[in-house]
């Protein structure tokens, strides 16, 4: 039944019948039995008021319920709205991967390889993927995403042994929970130094309504984001080799999409961890601390290698790739440089190149040479 209808039913007047005509006798009336009676009309006055009270109620009751579940639907409805990257997930690469439970539903972690653990955010539109590589002795957490959940609690269940952590660089969604540990190493550059103190412009910007696919932890606090300072311990250098214990890690400095930009080569294994220098996705190269001639130096160097490797594995949207890709990217790369391959408008000044899987989202006026 409708809540107007039961406005209606609670409205009308009592039934008519012999209790509405007892109600209507004078109450002078004298005699035992109309004692009995006058009991009975009273009785029946009562059962109606009960009734009419009752329904009306109901009503009240109703029209909460109606209200709450009104608000209730709003609230849902704005909280499931899915931003369109959001729908094409979850990424069918990922169905071939071993995943590994963990307790935190912001983050979703697969097994790559043995000993190393890729810490996939799903639910940001960055899709940012941390490392963790674990040694004999130690492990090293190569980035920390985005800082919105707690990740040295998800490390922690992944290894008993002491983490450092190193950057593939230092933008805002790699060094999220960097403040969470205590040995840091950062590459000797002014960019680390000043990103190292903290921002909160960036982490705010990656809050907007499409920016997030599903629900934030519980604890985060989107009014108090931001991404805390933290200390660097000791600086690396292009060539520097990390000792975990059974497994070496180098350092392949590639600057172009930021200055301090780096890659990790386990040698040994043929794994070349390769940052946001490649990544399957847009790949940005049009922020004020992008260097193009520096990226394509970078690039080249990394195809280089393209024989010793089995395995790259990029920081967004997927964790693996095969190697012949690094040399696609410097032919795509280098192919857009040289004016051959037509932008198509994103945003602002930007323009996205596109060359079969690999795109570049680039400031018109700095991409051809």
């Amino acid at each position: 039944m409708h809540v107007v209808e039961l406005q209606q039913l609670a409205d009308r007047p009592l039934p008519t019948g012999a209790g509405s005509e007892r109600r209507t006798r004078p109450a002078r009336d004298h005699g035992t039995s109309q004692a009995g009676g006058m009991a009975e009309v009273y009785r029946a006055h009562d059962i109606g008021l009960d009734w009419k009270v009752s329904m009306k109620q109901s009503l009240q009751t109703l029209r909460i319920a109606f209200v709450l579940s009104l608000a209730l639907s709003a609230a849902l409805f704005a909280q499931t709205k899915i931003p369109d990257w959001c729908r094409t997930l979850p990424r069918p690469e990922y169905a071939t991967l071993q995943r590994v439970q963990i307790g935190d539903p912001w983050y979703e972690v697969y097994k790559v390889a043995p000993a190393i653990y890729a810490i996939y955010e799903p639910h940001q539109f960055e899709e940012t993927i941390s490392y963790l590589i674990v040694g004999d002795k130690q492990a090293l957490l190569f980035d920390t995403g985005m800082g919105i959940s707690d990740l040295r609690k998800v490390t922690a269940a992944l290894t008993r042994l002491p983490i450092v952590v190193l950057n593939s660089h230092t933008h805002n969604d790699h060094v999220g929970d960097n403040w969470q540990f205590e040995t840091i190493y950062g590459m000797d550059t002014e960019f680390t130094r000043k990103n190292a103190q903290g921002s909160r412009e960036d982490a705010q910007a990656e809050l907007a309504p499409d920016q997030i696919c599903g629900q934030l932890p519980k604890r985060f606090d989107p009014k108090t984001y931001a991404t805390p300072p933290w200390k660097i311990t000791a600086y690396k250098h292009d060539g520097d080799r990390i000792d975990l214990g059974g497994r070496w890690l180098e350092v392949i400095a590639t600057p172009g999409h930021t200055p301090d930009a780096i890659s990790l080569f386990d040698r040994a294994n043929s794994l070349l961890f390769s940052g946001d220098t490649y990544y399957p996705g847009p790949i940005w190269l049009y922020r004020p601390e992008t260097n193009l001639e520096a990226y394509g130096a970078s690039i080249r160097r990394l195809a280089a290698l393209t024989p010793q490797i089995k395995t790259v594995l990029g920081a967004h949207n997927v964790p693996i790739a095969p190697p012949s890709v690094l040399s696609r990217l410097v032919t795509a790369f280098e192919a857009v440089r040289a004016g051959k391959v037509p932008a198509t408008q994103a945003s602002g000044d930007n323009v996205l190149y596109r060359v079969d899987d690999i795109s570049f989202l680039m400031r018109r006026a700095e991409a051809k040479r």
